[in-house]
């Protein structure tokens, strides 16, 4: 695997599994999810190699317990030596807390990938705090695969439009309110 280290004008040190846009991309995702994470208890699901969850704690959330279903990514993810920040092997459709655990769930690029979204999106909700924050990215297929009924990438189970994930999110989160934002690409 190729990866750079990325410090920013913030301090923010990180391995990025991959260069170009799509590591500007994420980190951008994290830096707009981080917004809801000041003094609060947060799960990253799908956390990779970790540098998401370090992070969101060195953006000011209390603590981060940071899941991947990879052992070879929360190997990678421990040598973030952080008070306030742990890594765990889970599955994204079994999560192994207990309810209301967390104040902020965050999960990027991470629906796409799972068969049993219904499994997921249960789980997260049983997870959050009432009045909790669930924050998710996703490619949106009426721009990544508008004309095919296959995924723009050959990994992705599926791929959603935004009124799929609306109607989905809406199931259930009672507070659903969709936010649309253009994250784009900025330096951190």
């Amino acid at each position: 695997m190729t990866g750079k280290l990325n410090v920013s004008k913030s301090g923010f040190h990180s391995y990025i599994p991959s260069r170009g846009i799509f590591a500007k991309e994420h980190i951008a995702r994290y830096a707009f999810a981080s917004k809801f994470c000041k003094g609060m208890r947060v799960l990253d699901v799908a956390c990779g190699t970790g540098y998401g969850s370090y992070f969101l704690l060195f953006k000011g959330a209390k603590e981060v317990i940071g899941g991947d279903l990879s052992q070879k990514s929360i190997t990678q993810a421990s040598h973030y030596k952080e008070q306030g920040l742990e890594f765990v092997i889970l599955d994204a459709t079994k999560l192994p807390f207990r309810d209301d655990s967390f104040e902020v769930i965050v999960s990027l690029e991470t629906i796409e990938h799972i068969s049993t979204v219904r499994e997921f999106l249960q789980e997260c909700s049983r997870c959050l705090v009432k009045g909790g924050i669930f924050v998710l990215s996703t490619p949106n297929k009426e721009v990544e695969s508008p004309k095919t009924t296959k995924t723009s990438r050959f990994y992705h189970v599926r791929e959603f439009s935004i009124g799929d994930i609306s109607r989905l999110l809406n199931r259930y989160f009672a507070d659903f309110a969709r936010a649309r934002a253009s994250v784009g690409l900025y330096d951190l």
